[in-house]
């Protein structure tokens, strides 16, 4: 059996069509290598793909690159499986340099297995980021706990975290604690700095020595796990973190997560994708967004930022006559604050949508290792369509 070979390598031979199966597909033309005869199958389940190459192979067919088209595609999937169930589906839009910086730096933190702590404003996607970190890492095939330790969301931290032990566990706790659950994944931890300073001072030995004591345990276990905690970042005083352990802030990697404010050329982006969930929500026919509107709203300071955002978009759609949304339906105070503001006129939402597309093509190419067949896949576009914008946007895989 030749085996993995290089496609293009060597000299290949056809043979009998291959089992008729809706899950193979077979390449009778050559491509732009020039190869004819490569087969590529489509099946999730390992046994049934692994019976399906033995039979293809007898019978004169090359599998070329199946194994790491199905991982690419795998990743892909767990990836926008975690994105999609982050707050709503809420975007992760990076047109903004602050914003490509923040997703470079979980791009480069999926490969290592240190633990983050993420800092910004409420309602900036901290959520969100952090699922896609894990989507992203060798972790994703793993659980991804939630644990919310703030005031005014849990009445017991320590039992959230570590079980109920003889106890009843609390309201949307498992008995065993969050920690358990997330074993050999990511354990999201919201508002960190909430925690009492016994229970930070046992997480700092989860993070330095991997072992913690849950409830009912006599000695602590070992726990395989990354934790990414959250703080949450104020206006009047960004850099207080005084109630963070030493250890604990020192035990994790800090990534800040820009305000809205800070990311204005996300804005229309990001208007864009909640004005298509608001009318999806709303089981009405597509908006537009008036000039005018998308001027005002990307004026707006945003002090809610995406949780602010989203609300005002819908409170605009139910309230739209016509087929667009206009200034008529936003809040006075946007139009008030946008009166005051004319640096942003220019912003348009056309350049936007391009520069995130172009950074999206370029990741999809460096996740298929720079096959452009794969990376069209991943995209889920036409492998023309990509040669197209490729050269659009002057991409060299």
């Amino acid at each position: 059996m030749p085996g993995d070979r290089t496609p293009g390598a060597g000299s290949w031979t056809r043979g009998p069509d291959p089992p008729s199966d809706p899950l193979t597909h077979r390449s009778d033309r050559a491509d732009e290598t020039g190869v004819i005869g490569r087969i590529l199958i489509f099946e999730p389940d390992p046994e049934r793909r692994a019976a399906l190459e033995l039979d293809c192979a007898a019978r004169g067919y090359e599998i070329v690159c199946a194994r790491d088209l199905h991982r690419a595609l795998a990743a892909h999937e767990a990836c926008t499986q975690e994105r999609e169930r982050a707050a709503g589906r809420r975007p992760l839009v990076a047109a903004s340099q602050a914003m490509i910086g923040v997703l470079e730096e979980i791009e480069r933190l999926t490969a290592e297995r240190t633990s983050v702590l993420m800092v910004g404003e409420a309602g900036v996607g901290k959520e969100a980021l952090a699922r896609a970190l894990h989507a992203q890492s060798p972790r994703r095939g793993a659980p991804f706990a939630v644990a919310d330790v703030r005031p005014h969301a849990v009445k017991d931290p320590a039992a959230l975290l570590l079980g109920a032990g003889d106890a009843i566990p609390a309201e949307g706790s498992a008995a065993s604690g969050q920690i358990a659950l997330a074993a050999g994944g990511t354990l999201f931890l919201e508002g960190v700095d909430a925690l009492p300073w016994a229970l930070q001072e046992e997480l700092v030995g989860l993070l330095q020595e991997g072992r913690i004591a849950l409830r009912g345990d006599e000695k602590p276990r070992s726990v395989d796990v990354r934790v990414v905690a959250t703080r949450c970042e104020r206006r009047e005083s960004p850099d207080d973190d005084g109630s963070l352990h030493p250890e604990l802030r020192e035990g994790l990697a800090p990534l800040r997560v820009p305000p809205l404010r800070e990311r204005r050329e996300d804005l229309p982006l990001l208007i864009d994708h909640a004005l298509a969930r608001a009318c999806a929500h709303l089981g009405r026919s597509a908006l537009g967004i008036g000039g005018e509107a998308l001027r005002q709203l990307v004026a707006h300071a945003w002090p809610g930022n995406l949780r602010e955002l989203e609300a005002t978009i819908l409170t605009g759609a139910v309230h739209a006559a016509g087929g667009v949304l206009t200034a008529r339906e936003l809040p006075d105070e946007i139009a008030r604050e946008a009166s005051a503001d004319t640096g942003h006129d220019a912003l348009a939402l056309k350049p936007a949508r391009k520069a995130f597309e172009s950074d999206w093509i370029r990741r999809a190419l460096r996740v298929a290792g720079g096959n452009r067949t794969h990376a069209a896949r991943l995209l889920e576009i036409s492998h023309r369509a990509l040669l197209y914008k490729l050269k659009e946007f002057g991409i060299k895989p």
